[in-house]
């Protein structure tokens, strides 16, 4: 009987190391992951002529974000590599979720923030530089925040964490964009949409559709 306490209590204590150097190693990569998105880096050499900045703006940190984590889930991280399966994207209800989640996230932002509607947006930019802003808001940055605040942040952590990680998550997503009364709303329903699928491709579409929404439609206050 002792030693099967004896032995409890050294599983027990296993475990609990377990766990705590799970989360030093998570919060690590975090801090990693924000670092490279943040730091400044030299701009690849083509791109050095184009103006207005904006149209490449760290575009450079975000494709090194996500080398970086793709990286990780080659090596360390294999035994999440569920979270890419492609089945939800051959069902229709998976894109009745995401337009529906879209439209309720823009009746949020009318109900609780300052958004009265919404103008047709006629960009200035010359075609060729257009079409590179939309790579860039359509493909990269969707994926680059997907895999950081929906994956790593949300999808990864244990799993009893996992609606306390949604607000979490959401909160900082929010907190790094210019308008975080209108982009928590954005934030939850991509989180709602991860959740619900236990898939990381499924909001990286919804991101990248708000993206393209938001390059042509501009909202009203």
């Amino acid at each position: 009987m002792k030693r099967e306490l004896l032995v409890n209590k050294q599983n027990n204590r296993r475990k609990k190391r377990d766990f705590f150097r799970k989360i030093f190693l998570f919060f690590l990569v975090f801090l990693l992951t924000f670092y490279i998105s943040n730091v400044e880096i030299p701009q690849i050499p083509f791109l050095k002529g184009i103006y207005p900045k904006f149209v490449v703006l760290s575009i450079e940190n975000s494709l090194l974000t996500i080398l970086f984590l793709s990286i990780l889930l080659m090596t360390i991280g294999k035994k999440y590599t569920y979270l890419f399966n492609v089945e939800p994207l051959k069902k229709g209800k998976t894109y009745i979720w995401i337009f529906a989640t879209i439209v309720m996230i823009y009746v949020m932002m009318v109900l609780f923030s300052d958004v009265s509607g919404l103008t047709f947006y006629s960009s200035p930019l010359e075609f060729p530089y257009f079409i590179l802003l939309l790579i860039r808001v359509v493909i990269i940055v969707p994926i680059e925040e997907e895999l950081v605040y929906r994956g790593l942040l949300l999808l990864i952590p244990y799993n009893k964490l996992k609606y306390l990680m949604l607000i979490v998550s959401s909160v900082i997503f929010a907190l790094i964009h210019d308008d975080p009364y209108k982009i928590i709303w954005l934030s939850l329903g991509l989180g709602i949409l991860g959740i619900r699928f236990n898939n990381i491709w499924i909001p990286i579409i919804a991101h990248g559709i708000w993206n393209l929404l938001a390059s042509f439609l501009a909202v009203k206050v």
